[in-house]
């Protein structure tokens, strides 16, 4: 055999193990094990979970995450099984990501600011968590790109340049768009104003690939809002940079435009049982006849999206916040 005849053999891919009863028998038994578990109903105590039954009742099946219900009674018990879990999640959620070169040192890095200037903005915001201290918890802390840019040490832009550059996330024209129009009540507004972020574009499924949510944030990046947001929605999401007057902004128009009619935002403070958040979904899963119930924790808040004849979220925001 000469050596280009010998390449060309040794690039044949391997051959397939050849079909064979028991082949085909361990893999139509995977295939029905991955189909009841996909039916299963997720109620912990379901008296007809492994019957035939509970597929009897498909048509009056509500969809809980990536399963379903057969009954109120699991739905119950399966949000308050779920809800202890994010609650959890929230108490132990893991201090934001820092970077190793701060947003102060990116500017004078870049010749943008002077260290005279990042000193004073320093001082100030030292001063200004000092302050807070006093205040109630919920107080968010000044930043170092607020106290620049409120000093006129550094513009809006370049700041949020800054930024981008420290997540490596391009920036987005807020100032130039309305694309945020089509996602508003996407997203309880208590939330969006708590996490500082901004749904601001969704595109559409195609045949090869997933529906994709673009997100905007101001000085950080919150990967398990992220994360969260893509369960609730069953999309992909992507983060960019937006300034801070142009997310004001939009918060302003929020609240003065009109509530949908379809649309619905509840907000509880102070909940920490789990068993609680499931009594409440429960009632409202009744209400609006609900056929599809997400939940996901997204910061201090347990967020759970009721989809019947209308929408409704939920909001429970933990005690330990």
């Amino acid at each position: 055999m000469s050596s280009s005849q010998h390449d060309w053999a040794l690039t044949l891919p391997p051959a397939l193990p050849p079909f064979t009863e028991e082949s085909l028998v361990a893999s139509a038994r995977r295939g029905y094990r991955s189909l009841r578990r996909r039916w299963l109903c997720l109620g912990p105590e379901c008296a007809e979970r492994d019957g035939l039954r509970a597929w009897c009742k498909l048509p009056a099946r509500i969809q809980l995450q990536d399963g379903w219900c057969c009954s109120p009674e699991c739905l119950q018990a399966a949000v308050a099984a779920l809800a202890a879990i994010e609650l959890r999640r929230i108490r132990m959620a893991p201090l934001p990501h820092t970077h190793r070169v701060p947003l102060g040192l990116t500017l004078l890095s870049r010749g943008i600011i002077t260290a005279p200037q990042l000193r004073a903005a320093l001082e100030a915001q030292h001063q200004a968590q000092h302050e807070a201290q006093g205040q109630h918890q919920g107080s968010r802390p000044a930043r170092i790109g607020e106290l620049l840019v409120r000093d006129n040490a550094a513009s809006e832009e370049e700041v949020a340049a800054g930024v981008a550059l420290q997540w490596a996330r391009p920036t987005f024209p807020l100032d130039q768009s309305q694309g945020w129009r089509q996602c508003r009540n996407w997203v309880p507004f208590p939330v969006l104003e708590a996490l500082r972020m901004l749904p601001l574009h969704c595109v559409h499924a195609s045949a090869a690939a997933r529906r994709r949510l673009y997100v905007g944030f101001t000085q950080s990046i919150d990967f398990h809002a992220l994360s969260a947001l893509a369960q609730i929605f069953e999309c992909q999401t992507e983060s960019c940079i937006i300034t801070e007057s142009a997310l004001n902004r939009v918060f302003d128009e929020m609240r003065a435009l009109s509530a949908q009619a379809q649309v619905q935002d509840i907000s509880f403070d102070h909940i920490d049982d789990a068993a609680e958040v499931a009594g409440i979904t429960r009632q409202y899963a009744k209400l609006v006849q609900a056929r599809q119930i997400r939940l996901a924790a997204l910061g201090p808040f347990l967020w759970v999206r009721l989809r019947g004849d209308r929408i409704i979220h939920l909001t429970f925001r933990s005690a330990s916040s």
